[in-house]
């Protein structure tokens, strides 16, 4: 039954994951963390950082990493498959209008209304990464009613490791850099005596 879950959620989320990337993650939350609980909002976090380390998208990997989570190998087998299936048909079927020089306007309309609401669910997404990852969650639970509990909850190593990596890519050093100077900062400060 959990192996049919998996499939059934991250179909879900392979058939409305316009955009990529970091659109996507705003429907991964919800299936994976709000509706069946297979994570929390911190380990979607975790996903996202080791998908930025390993060649794939953030749709598939964290289909990889839930399923193996939540089911072990046949749990990633069955998550990945369920993720990569609807992309996999819809790919074919408009396949079928690009090589035949069919002029697909409709499409066109459509992609050009998707990419607005795209950047709106990046920023979503983005938002609840710096929520989880700056602010250990306290932005979304109480923002406005208790003000102390969100200074309570800062992460300082996230936020002296946000502004050097900041200061690292306005100054176009290349990326592979700042992801390597953020984990050493974090490996630094396991070292310290606290």
């Amino acid at each position: 039954m959990i192996l049919l879950s998996l499939f059934i959620a991250f179909a879900i989320i392979g058939t409305i994951s316009f955009g990529g990337g970091y659109a996507v993650l705003p429907f991964i939350e919800e299936m994976i963390v709000q509706r069946h609980g297979w994570l929390t909002s911190g380990e979607v976090i975790d996903i996202v950082t080791i998908s930025q380390m390993t060649p794939g998208p953030i749709a598939i990997n964290s289909a990889t990493f839930v399923g193996t989570k939540v089911a072990g190998l046949p749990g990633s087998i069955v998550a990945t498959v369920g993720n990569v299936l609807p992309q996999f048909i819809i790919m074919i079927l408009l396949a079928q209008f690009v090589f035949r020089d069919k002029k697909i306007s409709f499409m066109e309309n459509i992609i050009a209304g998707l990419k607005p609401g795209m950047v709106g669910l990046i920023f979503i997404a983005t938002l609840r990464m710096v929520d989880s990852s700056i602010f250990n969650g306290a932005l979304g639970v109480d923002m406005f009613k208790n003000i102390t509990s969100i200074f309570k909850n800062l992460d300082y190593l996230a936020i002296v490791t946000f502004i050097v990596g900041f200061i690292l890519y306005l100054k176009k050093v290349d990326l592979i850099k700042i992801i390597l100077v953020s984990a050493a900062i974090g490996f630094a400060y396991t070292l310290l005596p606290i």
